[in-house]
């Protein structure tokens, strides 16, 4: 299938294009759908694929505030069913058990607030669940010290 194009579909409509690459993957962006239950097919010419919902897309910043406080705010584009959180997970390193874990309801609007005090040094990362199943989840980021006062 390399070098064909696949159309991505939604309710029998035609919404974007790709190129299979060499490794056999294809990527493009559609615009979003309204509706709950949207649903995407990709299809290349006969081959059809099964319904798939579309993963959240989610951006975030995290930051130190004042002493050690860490602040995580961010927004999800998602499209479909059920409730969304939003949970900040921290580790002191990658081998380490959980030392901080802190979860809120994602806005309607798909914004979101995170806040963790005290926060040690180490990495952390956002999940992203719908009705408790994660649906994603963002690298680790190492965050360093106390944010400096003054």
């Amino acid at each position: 299938m390399v070098g064909k194009t696949v159309e991505l579909r939604v309710g029998g409509r035609s919404v974007a294009t790709a190129v299979v690459g060499s490794d056999g993957t294809f990527a493009g962006q559609a615009p979003p759908a309204a509706g709950p239950s949207l649903r995407y097919v990709a299809t290349v010419g006969t081959y059809r694929s099964s319904p798939v919902t579309p993963t959240p897309q989610v951006t975030a910043r995290m930051r130190r505030t004042a002493g050690d406080t860490l602040r995580v705010s961010g927004r999800v584009r998602s499209e479909g069913r059920g409730t969304l959180t939003a949970t900040l997970i921290g580790r002191a390193d990658a081998c380490a058990a959980r030392t901080l874990e802190r979860e809120v309801a994602v806005r309607p609007d798909g914004t979101f607030v995170l806040t963790a005090s005290p926060a040690p040094a180490g990495l952390y990362r956002v999940v992203i669940r719908r009705n408790g199943n994660v649906v994603m989840s963002s690298p680790f980021q190492r965050i360093d010290g106390a944010a400096p006062v003054g």
